[in-house]
């Protein structure tokens, strides 16, 4: 064997140990690329679950901000709407007991002028009412009192009572057919004996059954003011309590119209940015 042949086979053996240690390199870096793969997957994976945890705690914080705004949203439509429900009632409150008083108001008005023109006393719910025109029960029942009498059994009328009547033919011409409030003094089996507290003498007459109008139950000179000024200007009073709400009502309508216009008009200007 020549030494050309002895080289020739150490170069091949040094080729094979090269490959050899090539093999065991590339293994080695498949190994260490395969280690860092996996490291790398972990890490990956430890990522992943990191941000699906982030995300599920916003979109948990999301959810939680969207119920409170929606409850804030339903507190603010349900004090809304109790706050338009009582405006609500307060207005039909205030229409009912405005027409109740207007009501109130014109029957007494027709029952005063109603009875004037008979010449009556006013009768309201059961109860009759009579302005004092003279001095004749000072200072019991003064001058423009409004007494209040009802109907009472003639029979079980006692001394001491303050009855009404109507002055017979025993009284003055002027005064004669009118209705009188006066004192009973004395009982007797033909009629009552009355006198007015302010005069010493008796009434010339005697009070019947026929002539009997009623037991005074009561005087006020507060109200007798009232329905004194009331039978003045009754008339002018229910032209007034007809014509001031609509009147009022007209000038609202008016306004809300005049509003409304106003309105309607910046809509179709709206007002430009000047540079």
């Amino acid at each position: 064997m020549s030494d050309k042949d002895i080289i020739d086979e150490n170069s091949d053996s040094e080729k094979g140990v090269e490959s050899v240690e090539a093999s065991e390199n590339v293994g080695n870096d498949v190994n260490e690329d395969g280690e860092k793969d996996g490291v790398s997957g972990e890490n990956d994976g430890v990522s992943s679950e990191e941000v699906a945890a982030e995300q599920k705690a916003v979109d948990i914080d999301r959810r939680v901000d969207v119920l409170e705004n929606n409850g804030e949203e339903a507190g603010n439509v349900a004090a809304a709407g109790e706050k338009k429900l009582s405006v609500k009632i307060f207005s039909i409150a205030c229409t009912v007991l405005t027409a109740l008083i207007i009501a109130l108001t014109c029957y007494v008005l027709i029952s005063m002028i109603t009875a004037r023109a008979k010449n009556r006393p006013v009768n309201l719910f059961g109860t009759s009412y009579a302005i004092v025109l003279t001095d004749s029960m000072e200072p019991e029942i003064m001058t423009g009192d409004l007494i209040f009498f009802r109907n009472y059994d003639f029979d079980k009328i006692r001394e001491g009572d303050v009855i009404v009547f109507i002055a017979g033919d025993g009284f003055d011409e002027d005064v004669r057919g009118k209705n009188i409030v006066h004192k009973v003094v004395a009982v007797t089996p033909d009629g009552l004996v009355t006198k007015g507290v302010h005069y010493s003498n008796a009434d010339a007459d005697l009070v019947t059954a026929d002539n009997f109008l009623g037991l005074c139950t009561g005087h006020s000179a507060f109200w007798g003011a009232f329905f004194t000024f009331m039978s003045k200007f009754g008339i002018l009073i229910l032209i007034v309590l007809f014509a001031v709400p609509f009147i009022i009502s007209q000038i609202v309508k008016i306004v809300k119209l005049s509003k409304h216009s106003g309105d309607e008009e910046e809509d179709v200007n709206p007002p430009t940015d000047r540079k």
